[in-house]
């Protein structure tokens, strides 16, 4: 881990959006080695299979949600699979660390001082009041999480 001139550590961070854990691997697999916390987008895992993204590496912590399970508990599937985040924090990076939110849109976490992050914005459809409250309710809830965290 590299350090600034302040003696903090210099933390690499990646974004992902996978299309799918199964094709997306090769390249969080190569992620690994080159940044310290991974956000990834679009696991496209139920629940059940979120081992699968939590167990890639034991040298991060993981801390992931589905968006399927809705979907899954109205009967069968139709469609592709969709939506999904995790968040992985390499372990040397702090052992103090907290999740302080997760839901389908967001996963937040705190890692000794720092806050990361991990959005997924709907697309916009032009319906209107559902893409609108989806917004709002996601920004609310950064809002939310930014005043009780920051000092």
């Amino acid at each position: 881990m590299a350090y600034t001139t302040d003696s903090s550590p210099c933390i690499k961070i990646a974004s992902f959006n996978l299309h799918g854990l199964n094709q997306g691997i090769g390249m969080l697999v190569e992620l690994y080695a080159s940044s310290d916390v991974k956000f990834c987008q679009e696991h496209w895992l139920s629940s059940d299979q979120l081992v699968k993204v939590n167990n890639l590496s034991s040298d991060f912590h993981c801390v992931s949600i589905s968006a399927m399970d809705t979907m899954c508990g109205c009967g069968i599937l139709r469609g592709r699979p969709f939506g999904g985040l995790a968040v992985l924090i390499r372990n040397t990076l702090s052992s103090d660390w907290l999740c302080l939110v997760k839901s389908e849109r967001i996963v937040a976490v705190r890692v000794g001082k720092y806050i990361f992050i991990n959005v997924y914005f709907p697309v916009y459809s032009g319906s209107g009041v559902s893409y609108h409250t989806a917004v709002t309710n996601i920004l609310s809830t950064l809002d939310s999480v930014i005043l009780v965290t920051v000092p």
